[in-house]
């Protein structure tokens, strides 16, 4: 099951302060409150989210989850999941874990929500020569220290060598530049690593490490990204948001429709289950923040006509 992104449902920044999620859970149990005509579903994952995010200890463990696991991670296996392109050969352990390369790229959220080919340039390390003895450690692997105990004592102490990392000899290198070509596919969530089998650093003559890609989303044109959750600002003329009715909603070049209510909080955010980003059968919700749309220039008949909407009871200063 995916993990529910609180944050999002109450509509707040990951760095919220207690009172902004206070403030924002009671707009949100008040717009959505099953008493007053909401969503009985919505109400429960308001106050859910509330419950995690309003206690210190609840919201610790949630924003950092693998700090409850006290056991060893095995990076390969996570990474292993993610393979393209051909690179879902299996995979043998590789010894030389200093030298694999990580690369990040930024794509944009369209790219995220919909998939996308593109390519990614990076620079690895080449071997050019034979082996030398390091000259830090010469050639031990290890660099010795001594330390001042006070009282005229001394101690001597042994740590690894940072210029050959404990090998005691190394290559020189040379950098090369590569360009890979990549399938990025919908809704690939943020923070997985994708593993390129062979295509890192080479740590000896013929044999490469591997090469991680990060994928980041940027968000942008009033999309922004929480977990696999993709929310929109939507702009609304104000009359619409008076009389409420059908909107439509336009989320990359696919329409979806919404209702406004009559009247309706001005800042109320809307929600479709299931049309955020989709991964391995699980997807995310859209979240639509009303945004008014008040226009700063009028021609003459809407102002003749705002004018005479002013003398109503209803629209009178």
């Amino acid at each position: 099951m995916a993990r529910k992104d609180y944050y999002g449902i109450l509509g707040v920044p990951k760095d919220a302060t207690s009172d902004q999620i206070k403030k924002a859970y009671r707009e949100k149990a008040k717009a959505h409150h099953p008493d007053l005509g909401g969503d009985a579903d919505i109400f429960k994952e308001i106050n859910e989210a509330n419950e995690q995010l309003s206690d210190p200890d609840k919201r610790a463990k949630y924003d950092n989850p693998q700090a409850q696991y006290s056991g060893s991670v095995d990076a390969d296996a996570i990474f292993n999941e993610f393979f393209f392109n051909g690179a879902n050969r299996a995979r043998n352990r590789n010894p030389h874990r200093e030298n694999i390369l990580q690369v990040a790229i930024n794509i944009s959220i369209q790219d995220a929500y919909n998939g996308v080919n593109t390519s990614v340039k990076y620079t690895r390390k080449r071997i050019k020569g034979e082996k030398t003895i390091c000259a830090s450690c010469g050639g031990s692997g290890h660099i010795s220290h001594v330390v001042d105990m006070g009282l005229g004592r001394k101690a001597q102490s042994m740590s690894t060598c940072s210029t050959c990392s404990g090998q005691g000899s190394f290559h020189p290198f040379e950098q090369e530049e590569i360009e890979r070509s990549i399938s990025l596919p919908s809704g690939l969530p943020e923070g997985v690593a994708i593993t390129f089998t062979g295509d890192g650093h080479e740590y000896e003559s013929g044999k490469f490490s591997d090469m991680y890609l990060f994928v980041r989303t940027v968000d942008s044109d009033g999309y922004s990204r929480e977990g696999q959750h993709l929310i929109k600002d939507q702009h609304v003329p104000f009359p619409k948001l008076i009389v409420g009715g059908e909107l439509s909603v336009d989320v990359f070049g696919k329409k979806y429709k919404i209702t406004l209510k009559k009247g309706g909080d001005v800042l109320q955010t809307l929600r479709l289950r299931g049309v955020g980003f989709k991964f391995n059968n699980e997807a995310g919700d859209l979240y639509v923040r009303i945004v008014p749309d008040i226009p700063t220039e009028l021609n003459d008949k809407e102002k003749k006509l705002l004018l005479e909407l002013m003398k109503e009871p209803h629209f009178k200063m």
